[in-house]
Parts: C-alpha cells; sequence; structure tokens
C-alpha cells in the first residue's frame, strides 16, 4: 500500500519539536502521554484526572512550563496552518483537548 509508506507531516514536525525540547519537557511529556494513553483514565472522574496531570506539570520548573507552553503554541499553530481536522494525539492535541481535563499551565 503507497499510503502505509505516507507519513503525516504533522506528526513529524511534532516529534521535531520534541526531539529539540529539554529533558524535563519531553519527560514530563512521555509521563501525561503515558497516564492520558491509558483508557481507564477516561474512567477517573474530571477533577481527579486535573489533579493528576496538573502535578505533573506543576512539578516542573518556571522554565519546564515556559517551553512547554512556547512548544504547545508551535504545534497548534502548525496544525492549524496545515488544516489538519484532527490534531495528534501528541504534543499539539494534548495541551488542546487531553488537557481539558488536565492541567492549566501558568502564563
Amino acid at each position: 500500500m503507497v499510503l502505509k509508506n505516507f507519513q503525516k507531516p504533522h506528526r513529524e514536525y511534532i516529534k521535531g519539536l520534541l526531539a529539540d525540547a529539554s529533558v524535563s519537557v519531553r519527560t514530563a511529556y512521555s509521563e501525561i502521554k503515558s497516564l492520558t494513553s491509558q483508557p481507564s483514565f477516561y474512567y477517573i472522574p474530571k477533577r481527579q484526572r486535573y489533579l493528576m496531570v496538573n502535578k505533573i506539570v506543576t512539578d516542573m520548573s518556571a522554565t519546564g512550563q515556559t517551553e512547554m507552553m512556547s512548544l504547545n503554541k508551535k504545534a497548534k499553530a502548525y496544525c492549524r496552518t496545515a488544516n489538519v481536522d484532527t490534531p495528534p494525539y501528541s504534543l499539539g492535541n494534548l495541551f488542546g483537548n487531553m488537557l481539558a481535563n488536565g492541567a492549566v499551565l501558568s502564563k
């Protein structure tokens, strides 16, 4: 199949953002992705999900939180300009839909 070999450019872009990120951001992203990728996570009450994800983010330094917000903005902007109908379940979506259940990062 030809489509099987086709890599979605937005996913590659987001992987690149993460590859260039600091260790603390990659670690936090990995923890959040691991937590939110489990179907059982969505059976937990919304407030508790919020606290679980918020703990990961608030344990980061202010610099790490700022870096994560910056990466999030870049990923969202890229997905918007690339007309991605469904943002990928990685950084762009992570701080959008999935973290509507989770952390609210300080600005």
